[in-house]
């Protein structure tokens, strides 16, 4: 994804390292609450932090410059950690440690600064992922800044992201609308919204939320694809489509929408522009499985002149991913359709070990136990679907009063 390569970020020299008391500092108290945790004023302050001798070995320096942003900027509590001699300086830990100065996966994308037009560099190396006990840090001291100081919206937005980074999508949703009410036309908490509100499975309000707010934001690519990706998991995948055609449109590298995309045609029934589309999905990304498996079964429902290429697809998804049961069970069934046999049955195996109620990969099972001549197995695997499949119209609910998402 292409994030104006011509911008960057202006080089701002850092304050004198040995008088933190000089004009340029005191002035710091003048500026008005920040707008955005990544306003010009992290950069002049990450420098100031970084410079040798600066306040970060003076612990009032520290308390002052924190006073002078009102405690507006959970960021500025993280940077106060910068060590003399860590790895990196201020300005590269800035980067690494918050997405949104850079590049990010799609379903995070979220290009602009709250109450900002300009939009930020991409990087020149990926962001490594923040593991999950950096995330449960990185909420800690966030939720601390948000006791200090619980009016500002930044806060209840950033702490919404970490919480969507961690999965919370439930507490995410009420910190992110939060920070949306009291900044309507910030892009990055408003889309970061959406996103939790897919990820908690509410599909039908983050439609209602998408289309309130379409005036604001529906220039922007990830506006169209979330809205696509809410209809779709609303089974309404003639409306989603054009959804996902116009955030290609408005950014042909989102691949996620091409993906969806092709979601959206196999759904319809054009199984040869889905295949086209994900066969361009794993030139351009050859390393993601996820590509490589939904390039498999969509060549598997195509049918018996597509099954040898939809093998190649699945096990090349295996290779990336060994041991993942969706892209096994995909791998025996079509080895099932090309009658091997023996080459299916260990991979149903471990996909039941691992998920006992797999109905698909039983029956599967049952099938290639009995191309194999073993019937005491056929037997077992026979009774064990009919106690799923039981189990399936006993838990089966009222469809009478449909839910207004239904589960993924």
């Amino acid at each position: 994804m292409t994030f104006c390569p011509g911008l960057k970020v202006p080089r701002l020299r850092p304050f004198p390292h040995k008088n933190p008391h000089s004009p340029r500092i005191r002035n710091l108290t003048n500026f008005a609450p920040l707008d955005s945790v990544y306003s010009p004023k992290f950069y002049i302050l990450a420098e100031f932090l970084a410079g040798d001798g600066g306040p970060r070995s003076q612990k009032h320096d520290r308390e002052q410059i924190f006073a002078a942003f009102e405690g507006n900027w959970v960021s500025v509590l993280d940077a106060m950690k910068i060590q003399r001699n860590q790895k990196y300086g201020a300005r590269s830990w800035v980067f690494r440690s918050h997405p949104g100065l850079y590049g990010i996966p799609l379903l995070w994308v979220l290009f602009l600064t709250p109450g900002s037009s300009a939009q930020v560099p991409k990087p020149s190396k990926p962001r490594e992922p923040l593991t999950a006990r950096k995330l449960m840090e990185k909420e800690t001291l966030q939720r601390s800044a948000i006791t200090a100081n619980p009016q500002a919206p930044e806060l209840h937005g950033e702490l919404g992201r970490t919480l969507v980074q961690e999965g919370k999508y439930e507490a995410a949703t009420e910190e992110l609308g939060t920070a949306v009410n009291q900044l309507p036309a910030s892009r990055l908490y408003n889309m970061a919204l959406a996103e939790a509100l897919l990820g908690w499975g509410h599909f039908g309000v983050a439609v209602d939320f998408l289309n309130a707010v379409s005036e604001r934001f529906r220039q922007f690519p990830e506006f169209h694809y979330y809205l696509g990706l809410a209809n779709f998991k609303l089974n309404k995948s003639t409306v989603a489509l054009p959804e996902f055609e116009e955030a290609l449109r408005l950014d042909p590298n989102l691949h996620l929408a091409k993906f969806g995309l092709a979601a959206c045609r196999a759904t319809n029934g054009d199984l040869q522009g889905a295949a086209d589309l994900s066969r361009a999905l794993v030139r351009e990304h050859p390393n993601n499985p996820r590509y490589w498996l939904a390039l498999a079964q969509v060549l598997n429902a195509i049918g018996q002149s597509a099954w040898p290429e939809g093998l190649q697809a699945s096990r090349r998804a295996l290779a990336l991913k060994p041991g993942d049961p969706a892209i096994q069970l995909q791998t025996a069934v079509i080895l099932v359709h090309l009658e091997k046999y023996a080459g299916a049955r260990p991979l149903l195996e471990q996909v039941i070990k691992s998920d006992p109620n797999n109905l698909q990969a039983h029956v599967a099972l049952a099938n290639v136990y009995s191309r194999l001549g073993e019937r005491a197995l056929v037997g077992r695997e026979r009774e064990i679907v009919v106690q799923l499949e039981k189990s399936k119209a006993e838990a089966a609910p009222d469809n009478s009063f449909p839910p207004t998402a239904p589960p993924d």
